[in-house]
């Protein structure tokens, strides 16, 4: 008989179901058509300021501007020329990696539509968050498992002026500095900025998570009024987004319990144990420092193919659907498992790490089936920057191609790999305007009113499956001419 260990989602159902009214479409000015392919003005923007640049594009002068629109063609261009029968289009890996990305994609579309839309903010909410985006908390705090944490409770409920010494007693008391802007806990943020609070306050245990409490105690807090008013612009922009966030994340919160509304999953202890015990071996038997959510996803894809007696063994059942080891795995290769906490540092810590990622990937696919049900995926912005990811992935698969190609011959050259000028890719890219040409229409209007910053940094999106904001930048073309680019977009 199968054993059990029970989690059920939260029932609480905060707001009826929405009207499945049709849902508007982002439109973004077309800035190059390419056949059926487009790069968009916020394509070429976000391709060029989130990624870092090759050091001769790196700038905002035209020639840079040039350089960059050439390169995203180019990597157009390339994936065109890649047939639709290549190795590529029937490899698992691919075709899973194209689909995570765009359910990704689905699942922020649907944020927008279900949490962010909904929220209205005052100016009172705003002038007050602006009063509490000046103080800063210095706190002393002592981690408390589920059991300490009850029993202190319990000893404050009989007298509630033992606070302070039940907290002198605490061991291992940390500091720690919160302010209202910072990514910090949400539950600290709710109960330091809900009211002003007096250095030496005590707060009772504090629930951060399902096994881990905060007992808390003001240290000291400052205020830093707003000087300037172009400060003051900043500051104001900064805290709207702010609690434009908290809010949609309420209303977000809700949704998802919504859709998870009744659903139950069972996983089978011994194949949970198994499991744990199974990737722990391979995890925690080394003494280098490990990206231990990157080991885990290449475990589970690439190591336990073979193990088929594994891949067969039930692993939970969702309702009255029994899910194997290898149905989650399929899940897994479209979504790699993410771990909330950044810090995972002893094999407790991963058993409780490991189940709520399980329970996020399995959350996660519901709510991709409600945007499937929305037809979100039909939505032309979705399905241009799934194109986007698919075309840069493809692309470099056709140039590695390529220059594999190229070692082959008997005059191949390295040193035209590299260069200023009549590398083995300007070659290649020359030709391959030469031959869409007339398929390649440029948005000169469009294209002139782009400024770029010259600052480089990486755009990273933390707690999701796939983090990066775009694709790497093709270093695929060092042409800074585009006088082959003449036809505009009507």
């Amino acid at each position: 008989m199968m054993k059990k260990l029970s989690f059920v989602f939260c029932l609480l159902l905060l707001f009826g179901c929405s009207q499945r009214e049709e849902i508007a479409d982002d439109q973004e000015p077309i800035l190059v058509q390419i056949g059926d392919r487009s790069i968009t003005v916020s394509d070429y923007v976000k391709r060029s300021e989130l990624t870092i640049r090759p050091f001769y594009c790196r700038g905002n002068t035209e020639k840079d501007k040039r350089i960059i629109l050439n390169s995203l063609i180019a990597e157009k261009l390339f994936a065109l020329e890649t047939e639709p029968s290549s190795e590529i289009f029937n490899n698992p890996f691919f075709l899973a990696y194209v689909k995570g990305r765009k359910e990704q994609m689905m699942r922020d579309k649907l944020f927008e539509i279900e949490a962010k839309a909904r929220v209205n903010l005052s100016e009172t909410e705003i002038d007050s968050a602006m009063i509490k985006a000046g103080m800063e908390y210095k706190v002393e705090f002592a981690n408390l498992s589920p059991e300490q944490a009850m029993t202190i409770r319990e000893k404050i409920a009989e007298n509630p002026e033992s606070i302070n010494g039940l907290f002198e007693e605490s061991d291992s008391i940390f500091t720690h500095t919160s302010r209202y802007l910072d990514n910090d806990l949400a539950p600290l943020q709710q109960v330091l900025f809900k009211r002003p609070l007096q250095p030496g306050h005590v707060i009772e245990p504090l629930q951060i998570d399902q096994d881990r409490f905060l007992f808390i105690r003001i240290k000291n807090y400052t205020y830093k009024p707003i000087i300037s008013s172009s400060e003051r612009i900043k500051k104001k922009q900064l805290v709207k987004e702010q609690l434009e966030l908290n809010k949609a994340q309420q209303f977000w919160d809700g949704y998802v319990n919504d859709v998870m509304r009744g659903k139950k999953i069972e996983f089978d202890r011994e194949s949970f144990e198994y499991l744990l015990e199974l990737l722990a071996e391979r995890i925690w038997n080394t003494e280098q420092e490990i990206d231990i959510a990157k080991r885990v996803n290449e475990i589970i894809l690439n190591e336990f193919t073979d193990e088929a007696n594994s891949l067969n063994r039930p692993f939970f059942k969702l309702n009255d659907e029994v899910w194997t080891i290898g149905d989650f795995r399929e899940l897994v290769l479209s979504h790699p498992i993410v771990f909330r906490d950044d810090y995972i540092g002893t094999p407790r810590q991963y058993v409780k790490a490991f189940r709520t990622a399980v329970i996020d990937v399995i959350q996660d696919h519901f709510v991709t089936e409600q945007a499937y049900k929305r037809k979100i995926d039909r939505l032309e912005s979705i399905e241009r920057k799934t194109k986007m990811w698919q075309d840069a992935f493809v692309a470099l698969y056709f140039q590695e191609k390529y220059i594999e190609s190229l070692r082959q011959k008997s005059d191949f050259d390295p040193e035209k790999l590299s260069g200023n000028r009549d590398t083995y890719m300007d070659v290649l890219v020359d030709s391959l305007v030469k031959k869409y040409k007339s398929k390649i229409k440029l948005n000169r209007v469009e294209f002139e009113k782009i400024k770029l910053d010259n600052t480089s940094f990486f755009g990273f999106r933390p707690g999701v499956p796939y983090p990066s904001l775009v694709p790497a930048f093709p270093a695929t073309s060092l042409s800074d001419k585009i006088e082959n680019f003449q036809v505009g977009i009507h």
